[in-house]
């Protein structure tokens, strides 16, 4: 399918450091290391007690209020993100992307100033402590349903709450960049996502082989990562590991692409197309908003 050449050949370097639902990640000091593990199956228990109970009213997720349209004060481009987008751009600060001194790909993709990245270290800061807060009952949250799902629910809470946080420190053009690069970096993993879903308008048929394609994927990687041997722990074994899990990730997502229809191909193409210098030049503030 031609359209899928054209979204590889489009990935910048900044996508490139997040595979497929998190089947790789990032080690400072290391680099690439293999987790054939889905990220869902991995959610620790809630370590604090006394936080909340299984008939609670509300829940964690209506705290803070939705932004149901996010503007920059100085700029001109308006973005409408849901809760999901701001957990995901709180998940960045979280895994510490964006200030990884061994990942200079972020800094010159994103173009990131040293006030940016230095705000950027305290964001972090900040997001580990309203973690640990939250996971020891001190945030006050209410949380719902069973006591396995408490983790999660603060985890999203706190990345939320990190994710509003960042929009207000980059600018509008980089949010869009880093929101396209981890779209495009995802992967197929990415069609797991609820609005992704709800975007293509997915039936149900699609999705149940959307999920047979990634479970089919996640056999492949527990495969390659058994002939492969233990992770590796230098730049050239992650670099060949890399060579080896690309065809895998690429073959499912082209396997996904081919079930789209044409409209639904044609939306996936407009939400990973790459933000231009037009858009970046939009959202600059003009002279009257300086």
């Amino acid at each position: 399918m031609n359209h899928v050449k054209i979204i590889h050949q489009r990935v910048s370097p900044l996508s490139r450091i997040s595979f497929a639902m998190g089947v790789v990640l990032l080690v400072p000091g290391i680099g690439l290391t293999l987790r054939a593990t889905p990220p869902a199956a991995e959610k620790p228990e809630v370590a604090g007690a006394g936080q909340g109970t299984e008939d609670s009213a509300s829940e964690a997720k209506s705290q803070p209020p939705a932004k149901e349209s996010e503007t920059k004060s100085q700029g001109l481009l308006k973005t409408v993100r849901s809760d999901l987008e701001f957990e995901r751009l709180g998940g960045y600060v979280g895994r510490r992307i964006l200030t990884n001194p061994y990942i200079e790909a972020v800094v010159r993709g994103l173009r990131l100033t040293k006030d940016q990245v230095a705000q950027i270290r305290k964001l972090e800061a900040q997001r580990e402590e309203r973690l640990k807060q939250g996971r020891q009952g001190t945030l006050n949250l209410k949380l719902s349903g069973p006591q396995s799902t408490f983790d999660a629910q603060i985890v999203n809470f706190v990345d939320r709450e990190a994710g509003v946080a960042l929009v207000e420190i980059l600018s509008p053009f980089q949010c869009k960049l880093l929101e396209h690069n981890f779209l495009t970096g995802t992967g197929v993993g990415a069609f797991r996502w609820p609005d992704v879903k709800e975007k293509l308008r997915l039936s149900r048929e699609q999705q149940k082989q959307i999920v047979t394609i990634i479970e089919e994927l996640f056999d492949q990687v527990r495969t390659l990562q058994k002939d492969f041997g233990p992770p590796p722990k230098d730049a050239e074994s992650a670099t060949a590991l890399k060579k080896k899990m690309d065809p895998l990730f690429e073959g499912a997502l082209e396997r996904v692409l081919a079930l789209l229809t044409r409209e639904q191909s044609d939306q996936w193409k407009a939400m990973t197309r790459e933000p231009s210098r037009d858009d970046e030049a939009e959202s600059r503030p003009t002279p009257k908003d300086r």
